[in-house]
């Protein structure tokens, strides 16, 4: 599985939002071709088999939606549920009842956008209760791209896949619980913090004073590492930092002209194509510039060579959770009026669009070997 896959897949998941999808449709639009996409055979029924029957005490006859075969036998197990439905493990009872008794040690519960992945880590032969890792393909983390490659049909490894999922499952848990703290300190949280830095009582008004001292220092941590990152990028990319173009100051003849202000996302964006496009051509060659509509990103600082347009990009301040409503790029592998659209929560979105990137700027490059 590549990441261009999950990317098609995405915009799979995208087209079928306005529809609706029932169970039934949601296996067949799109779970059976992520499973596809992981090099199974979906249509042989013997590696891919749908409405999988097993025995389970007094339960007979009962069926598992899709079911993974190796050697006859089921190696992964899923449960489907309609696009849109919220996933949770109280929805997913058959594929506990099987995880008992079958030799399966995967179950993924799924609809068609988010994939749960869960194991037997705690105890053998019962599905534990939390994921051990989560893909969204709406908003797709490539950090998981290599352990779901180890349970893709070519690079199978169930030793490696389990001996990472219970670092993984700690590591989910311990990052929800530190998202929670980070928008809302617990006492706990406060209690700690206001004990190493106050010397009086921790009475409860202390703690209630301390609690938006405690947020704060928390969004401007975060704000601060975001800074770190961004000069290691530009370093990565071996650009100067003063090359990375500023808002410029224009002199308005007429009051009510519009001033074109260039916010740090559109350059923390740039920064991040640049790196992205540093084995194909030259950083220095990437360049951006700001119009009032959108932020284009061009090769050679030539109007004729677009590689992508940020719009709607908002100023990053300390806690805010995305970079602008409705932000969104658009990539220009069509032509220089047309490419192709992806919606963005983080500036970060960028980095799996990589090979759309390289595919823009190859266009204009082939285009110069034609002249």
């Amino acid at each position: 599985m590549e990441l261009s896959q999950i990317l098609a897949l995405a915009d799979r998941v995208k087209s079928a939002i306005p529809e609706c999808l029932n169970e039934a449709n949601t296996k067949t639009s799109l779970v059976l071709p992520f499973l596809q996409s992981m090099g199974y055979d979906v249509f042989d029924h013997n590696e891919v088999a749908q409405e999988y029957t097993a025995e389970w005490g007094t339960k007979k006859g009962e069926k598992v939606d899709i079911a993974i075969l190796r050697d006859g036998k089921p190696s992964i197990l899923i449960e489907c549920k309609p696009m849109g439905d919220p996933l949770d493990t109280g929805r997913c009872s058959q594929l506990f009842r099987y995880f008992s008794t079958q030799p399966a040690r995967i179950g993924i519960l799924t609809n068609g956008q988010r994939y749960l992945f869960f194991s037997d880590l705690e105890k053998e032969n019962v599905m534990d209760g939390k994921p051990f890792m989560e893909l969204d393909l709406l908003n797709f983390n490539e950090r998981v791209l290599p352990e779901l490659q180890k349970l893709t049909k070519s690079t199978w490894d169930l030793d490696s896949a389990l001996s990472a999922a219970e670092a993984l499952k700690y590591t989910r848990a311990v990052k929800l619980l530190v998202a929670e703290d980070v928008a809302e300190p617990s006492d706990e949280i406060v209690r700690h913090y206001a004990a190493q830095c106050y010397d009086g009582k921790l009475m409860a008004r202390v703690i209630e004073m301390f609690r938006p001292i405690v947020k704060r220092a928390f969004a401007e941590h975060v704000s601060d590492q975001i800074t770190k990152r961004l000069e290691s990028v530009r370093i990565a990319a071996e650009v100067p930092a003063q090359s990375v173009p500023q808002p410029e100051e224009i002199s308005c003849e007429c009051e009510n002209e519009e001033v074109i202000v260039t916010h740090n996302t559109e350059e923390w964006a740039l920064i991040i194509v640049r790196t992205l496009l540093r084995g194909v051509v030259d950083p220095a060659r990437v360049v951006m510039r700001d119009q009032k509509t959108y932020c284009g990103i061009l090769l050679d600082d030539n109007n004729r060579k677009p590689i992508c347009r940020l719009f709607n990009f908002g100023h990053f301040e300390p806690g805010m959770e995305n970079i602008g409503r409705n932000a969104h790029i658009i990539i220009m592998t069509k032509s220089n009026s047309e490419g192709e659209r992806f919606d963005l929560h983080f500036v970060d979105d960028i980095h799996p669009l990589g090979e759309k990137l390289i595919e823009a700027v190859k266009r204009h490059e082939a285009i110069n070997e034609g002249e």
